[in-house]
């Protein structure tokens, strides 16, 4: 039930920070003060329509998928423990920290191009996509896994039996 309301949170939040991100892309466009900011910025004044639809969508699909790999490194590194302590969700991180950095910043490469050079057509679905990559990836490491971590049956951080026996999970595509 923790996992399940980690992940509907960590939804929740990414998608109404990228709208909330498309409603000040207008405003700025609109105002008189932050207007040749966003021209120069090339923000436009996004309605949401089709493309913004399908990029939330995606957005949801992305950020659901990463928060997935990190809570169930968590329920990996867990092992036989009724719950997951801070050492376990911290370690859990560690672990797919990079794997999910190395993901984001390759899409967001591909996403800024399609921004800069696609025109105008897919401008918006390349926003909401920019302003979604970044917020989901922040929110599977930084809202989502926090929510799965549990104090356990004393209420203590320590709670856990002395597990030196944590053992990094390899990525089976990784080198050893």
């Amino acid at each position: 039930m923790r996992y399940s309301l980690a992940a509907i949170v960590c939804l929740i939040h990414d998608v109404l920070i990228c709208i909330g991100l498309i409603a000040v892309a207008e405003k700025m466009y609109k105002s008189d003060v932050a207007e040749p900011i966003a021209r120069s910025l090339l923000i436009l004044p996004f309605k949401i329509d089709l493309n913004l639809v399908a990029a939330m969508l995606t957005i949801i699909g992305y950020s659901l998928n990463d928060s997935i790999i990190v809570m169930d490194r968590i329920r990996e590194n867990r092992g036989r423990l009724p719950f997951a302590s801070a050492k376990v969700v911290n370690l859990s991180i560690n672990q797919t920290i990079s794997r999910t950095v190395i993901t984001s910043g390759t899409t967001l490469l591909a996403i800024m191009i399609l921004y800069v050079f696609g025109g105008e057509g897919v401008r918006g679905f390349a926003y909401a996509m920019l302003a979604g990559i970044m917020v989901g990836t922040y929110s599977s490491i930084a809202i989502a896994a926090p929510l799965v971590w549990s104090k356990g049956k004393h209420g203590g951080v320590d709670d856990e039996p002395d597990r030196d026996a944590i053992s990094p999970v390899v990525d089976e595509g990784a080198p050893a």
